[in-house]
């Protein structure tokens, strides 16, 4: 079997690529967030890996020779989530899995609407709720669901008024 390892594009170095593709050799690698790199570099990648095929994640098709693979959306085939949720608690050397997980849970997990980032989101939830449980069952209680924000923006918040009285005085008449 050959090996496949991952790099995030977004906190790409050379060094690590270099490291990563000498460890897949023969094998793949999958470059999470190719389209956060420059074009002339993905192609100096893609000609240095002879003997690695290179699987690439991105937000929009880079403009480079690449054949596209549309997944479709996690919200949309939600049979997988299970098996994603029991692959990110092994991924954090839980040894049985399905064990951590009430019901609950899960179902929360298999309801959600996934709209960004899909399976990254998932994940993401996935390992801090593990870490919020302190690797013990993971009940509703500590899934985190959410945007989080770029440092320094401020939050959006609306507010919505309104009575379907004529005056504004409602149930106090």
């Amino acid at each position: 079997e050959f090996p496949i390892v991952s790099i995030d594009g977004t906190s790409f170095s050379q060094e690590e690529w270099d490291t990563k593709l000498r460890a897949a050799k023969g094998g793949t690698i999958v470059l999470e967030y190719g389209d956060a790199l420059p074009l002339d570099r993905l192609q100096q990648l893609l000609q240095s890996s002879d003997d690695t095929r290179i699987i690439m994640t991105a937000c929009e098709k880079p403009g480079i020779d690449a054949l596209a693979i549309n997944i479709i959306p996690l919200r949309e085939r939600k049979e997988d989530i299970p098996e994603l949720v029991y692959a990110f608690l092994t991924s954090v050397g839980c040894k049985d899995p399905q064990e951590l997980i009430s019901q609950d849970a899960m179902n929360m997990l298999t309801v959600y609407p996934y709209l960004d980032n899909n399976i990254h989101e998932l994940k993401t939830v996935v390992q801090e709720a593990y870490v919020v449980s302190e690797g013990r069952i993971i009940l509703k209680r500590h899934l985190r669901f959410g945007r989080s924000r770029e440092p320094g923006t401020r939050p959006k918040i609306g507010l919505a008024l309104g009575s379907d009285q004529q005056s504004g005085l409602g149930a106090f008449q």
